[in-house]
């Protein structure tokens, strides 16, 4: 079941800006996107998010055995790391 965009960020259809223009060019629940660039736009995202350090992001904050997971990622098929990003989006 899709969700709407406004239900993760506080956006209502007409507010304008980015958002905005995104669901107007894309629809409500992006489904004019193929599944390659909503994963495009969500590693822009998350690289957005890591670029800099904030009050909600340290990248001295992460263990090495994170880092030592993440060097593995290849051992993981499309499916299982697909799966893999949405449960880590669903529990942030």
């Amino acid at each position: 079941m899709a969700i709407p965009l406004g239900s993760f960020t506080g956006y209502t259809p007409g507010d304008g800006g980015l958002l905005g223009d995104m669901e107007e060019s894309w629809g409500t629940y992006f489904e004019e996107l193929t599944q390659s660039e909503k994963l495009w736009i969500l590693s822009y995202v998350t690289g957005s998010i890591t670029a800099d350090a904030s009050e909600d992001y340290d990248p001295y904050d992460v263990n090495d055995c994170v880092n030592a997971a993440c060097e593995r990622l290849d051992e993981l098929t499309f499916g299982t790391k697909l799966g893999l990003a949405q449960f880590l989006i669903a529990n942030l």
